[in-house]
C-alpha cells in the first residue's frame, strides 16, 4: 500500500466517524434545538470533514460541509434557530455526503447545487433567537463552564514533514488536551489550524491539574506526530483567558473519550488465527514426542507453552469483538426517517450497546434486525390519532435490547404498538 493509498483509507475511516458524530447530533438537535455542545459537536465535525476533504481535493465534499458548517455557525452564533425543515435538509446533506464518502474520486459527479440552494435560503431556517431567549442559553453555557485551577503549560507540536492531513492531527491532538486540561489559547488560532493555515508546528496553552508527562504523552498519541515538547507557561494573559474560552472545548470535554486504539482488519485477524492454530498443532506434536521420549525437562517447557498458545487464542479471539453499539447506532435514524414518512412519532431505547459480538456475526444480523425493526414500524405502531382513540400515548416506543444469557447474546425488539392482526397473517 503505497502511501496515498493509506492516506485514502485514513480519510474513509475518520469521515465516515465524523459522519456518524454529525448524525446522532441531529438527531439530538431534533430534540433539543438549542443545546450548545450538541451545537459545537455539529459543526466541529463538519469542519474537520471540510479540512480533510480539502486536503484530499474532494471539493464537492468540502463545498456541502463548508455551507453546512457555515448554518451550524450562525446557530453557535445565536444569529438563527434550527427548526424541523433546517434539520431535515441537514440529514439530506448526511445522506449525500455519505454517498460521496463511499466512493470519494467519483464525488465530483453528484449534484450538490441544489442542497447548497436549500441552505441558502431563508425559508428554511427560522427568525432570529429572541433577546430573553439568547440571555437564558449564554447563562447554560457559563454555567457549565468549570475552570480548573492548576499550572499552565505550552505545548509544542511538530507534525511529520509526510503527514498530509495536518487539521485532522492537530483536531485529535486538542482533543486529547482538552481530555486532561482546559484549552486556553492555540497558535496559531484555531480557525487558521482547522483550515491547515500552518507548516507544520503549532501551539496549545493548556491549564490543568495533570503533570507535563501526562499532556505529553496525551498527545504523542495521535500519529504522525514528530515531536511534542511541554513547558512551563507563565503569561498572566493566559490565566486571563481561562474564563475566556469557547464552549467549542467544553463541548468535545463533554462528548468525546479518550480510547487508546489501533485498527486491525478482519482479515489480519483471520490470519493470525490461522497462525495460532499452526502453532497450536505443533505444540500438540512436541507435546506427544516428549512423552514418547520421556522428556520431562521438555514436557515442564512444554507446559509453559501450552498455556501461553492458549492464551494467545484467546486474546485473538477477544480482538474480534466489538461492542453491539455499531450496529444500534444505525438505527435512531433509520427509525426517525420511516416514521416521519408515514407521520408516527416514534422513540427508540437502546440499551445493551456494550455488549460484544464477533465482528463477522455483527455484520450478520444488521439486516435481520432492519428487517424486525420495520414490522415494528410498519405494522406494530398505531398512528398517533388512532392511539390518542385508544386512550394510549401519541408517541409510540420501541426497545431494542441485547442481553448475555449464559453463553448467548439475545437481541430483543419490543414496541408497545397494537401488534400485527391475526386475521390477515392468516389470510
Amino acid at each position: 500500500m503505497d502511501d496515498m493509498d493509506e492516506y485514502k483509507e485514513m480519510f474513509a475511516v475518520e469521515s465516515a466517524e465524523h459522519l456518524q458524530s454529525m448524525n446522532d447530533a441531529l438527531l439530538s438537535l431534533e430534540k433539543d434545538p438549542a443545546n450548545s455542545e450538541t451545537i459545537n459537536v455539529m459543526f466541529r465535525a463538519a469542519h474537520t470533514l471540510k479540512g480533510m476533504s480539502a486536503t484530499m481535493g474532494y471539493t464537492n465534499i468540502k463545498e456541502l460541509t463548508h455551507n453546512m458548517e457555515n448554518l451550524m455557525d450562525r446557530v453557535r452564533k445565536n444569529e438563527i434557530k434550527l427548526d424541523s425543515s433546517a434539520i431535515d435538509i441537514l440529514f439530506e446533506c448526511l445522506d449525500t455526503l455519505e454517498k460521496m464518502v463511499e466512493t470519494p474520486e467519483k464525488s465530483s459527479e453528484i449534484d450538490i447545487s441544489s442542497l447548497i440552494g436549500k441552505i441558502s435560503k431563508n425559508d428554511h431556517v427560522s427568525v432570529p433567537l429572541k433577546d430573553e431567549q439568547i440571555v437564558q442559553t449564554n447563562a447554560s453555557v457559563n454555567s457549565q463552564k468549570k475552570s480548573e485551577t492548576g499550572n499552565i503549560y505550552e505545548i509544542t507540536v511538530t507534525l511529520h514533514e509526510s503527514c498530509m492531513l495536518k487539521s485532522a492531527r492537530s483536531t485529535v491532538v486538542m482533543r486529547n488536551l482538552s481530555e486532561i486540561g482546559e484549552i486556553i489559547e492555540t497558535v496559531p488560532p484555531i480557525k487558521d489550524l482547522e483550515d491547515e493555515k500552518f507548516d507544520r508546528e503549532f501551539k496549545v496553552i493548556v491549564s490543568t491539574i495533570e503533570d507535563a508527562k501526562k499532556l505529553e504523552d496525551a498527545a504523542k498519541k495521535v500519529s504522525e506526530i514528530s515531536k511534542v515538547e511541554v513547558k512551563s507557561h507563565t503569561d498572566s494573559k493566559s490565566r486571563e483567558k481561562i474564563e475566556e474560552k469557547t464552549c467549542v472545548t467544553e463541548g468535545s470535554k463533554t462528548s468525546i473519550k479518550s480510547v487508546q486504539s489501533v485498527r486491525v482488519s478482519i482479515e489480519r485477524l483471520d490470519s493470525l488465527m490461522n497462525l495460532v492454530g499452526e502453532l497450536i498443532i505443533n505444540k500438540i506434536r512436541l507435546m506427544q514426542l516428549a512423552s514418547v521420549h520421556k522428556l520431562d525437562d521438555l514436557e515442564e517447557t512444554l507446559a509453559s507453552l501450552n498455556r501461553l498458545t492458549n492464551d494467545l487464542q484467546e486474546e485473538i479471539m477477544a480482538s474480534r469483538m466489538v461492542p453491539i453499539e455499531q450496529i444500534f447506532n444505525r438505527f435512531p435514524r433509520m427509525v426517525r426517517d420511516l416514521a416521519k414518512n408515514q407521520e408516527k412519532d416514534i422513540d427508540l431505547i437502546l440499551e445493551g450497546g456494550d455488549i460484544e459480538l464477533d465482528r463477522t456475526v455483527l455484520d450478520e444480523i444488521g439486516d435481520p434486525l432492519v428487517h424486525i425493526l420495520r414490522n415494528c414500524i410498519d405494522h406494530g405502531i398505531e398512528s398517533p390519532g388512532v392511539r390518542k382513540q385508544n386512550g394510549k400515548n401519541e408517541k409510540g416506543t420501541i426497545k431494542l435490547t441485547a442481553r448475555r444469557e449464559k453463553n448467548h447474546v439475545v437481541i430483543e425488539a419490543v414496541d408497545d404498538g397494537k401488534g400485527m392482526d391475526p386475521q390477515k397473517m392468516r389470510e
